[in-house]
């Protein structure tokens, strides 16, 4: 199923996406001006306003959702204001709407495969019985009669693949917990020391199946009664300090990593978002 909650990412990961993003204002929100200017472009304006949603909504993360979803809002303000001209309006604001709450459905979703699954079940449902209902049953229409199975079978085709691309360890190593970038960052509230898996809380570990990245690690205890000791330097265990430095520089640097914000900011936009759960 679909675990709900924050996907733990960083300011900067959180900026970088809303970068990410941004295009979706213009081509989603205001390419209706392209219609308006050159009618004859209104086939390949409304493709590239599908495609574009499906693409970016797939792809980023956290506050890069809320861009696209006011993206949304954008192209319905066109049809409320009256400066786009649609057959039938309130049905073409209903899809806007209905497309509005998808996207913020899937804001709150802890790993990109659930929110991958959910963005594309939510609008197969949500947003295909609208457009059913308003454009196939009430107001007939060719062209979206022509363009939902098109569109509905893509989603099907897309349910399908992220539902099988889950990770399938060997049977050996089914009973073995990963502990979960987000605690060991100190992003969650159950962060702490590392300590023995039976007293480790249960919030420190993730799916494995979703994570978007699997890292094997090994090291000797530093204590015949515990497996990490504090040290000046890093007072929540040796371990757990270092390890976290070297997580932080590759998926998501903070101050102590990199004290460039530039820098930072560069590093989340060369990157795909990993959260505290991926």
């Amino acid at each position: 199923g679909v675990e709900l909650g924050g996907p733990e990412l960083s300011c900067e990961q959180h900026l970088g996406e809303v970068v990410k993003a941004l295009p979706s204002l213009v081509v989603v929100g205001c390419s209706h001006s392209m219609e308006i200017a050159l009618p004859a472009l209104g086939l390949l304006a409304t493709s590239l306003r599908v495609g574009w949603h499906i693409a970016t909504g797939l792809n980023v993360r956290g506050a890069g959702l809320v861009v696209l979803a006011f993206a949304q809002l954008g192209s319905a303000m066109w049809v409320v204001a009256e400066l786009y001209p649609v057959e039938e309006t309130r049905g073409y604001f209903h899809i806007c709407a209905s497309i509005f709450i998808c996207v913020v459905l899937c804001i709150r979703t802890k790993y990109l495969h659930d929110q991958r699954l959910a963005f594309c079940v939510a609008h197969f449902q949500l947003v295909g019985g609208v457009f059913l209902y308003r454009y196939i049953v009430a107001v007939p229409i060719f062209f979206y009669q022509l363009g939902l199975p098109i569109v509905s079978a893509i989603l099907c085709y897309l349910i399908l693949i992220f539902q099988r691309r889950v990770r399938r360890l060997p049977p050996d190593l089914h009973a073995v917990k990963f502990t979960r970038l987000g605690f060991i960052r100190g992003d969650a509230k159950c962060s702490g020391p590392i300590v023995r898996c039976q007293e480790m809380p249960e919030g420190a570990f993730g799916d494995v199946k979703k994570a978007m990245a699997l890292i094997s690690a090994s090291h000797r205890w530093l204590d015949h009664d515990t497996c990490d000791v504090p040290t000046p330097a890093f007072p929540m265990g040796f371990r757990l300090g270092t390890r976290r430095r070297v997580l932080n520089s590759h998926f998501s640097p903070s101050w102590a990593e990199h004290p460039s914000f530039v820098g930072r900011l560069r590093h989340a936009l060369g990157r795909k978002a990993v959260g505290g759960w991926d």
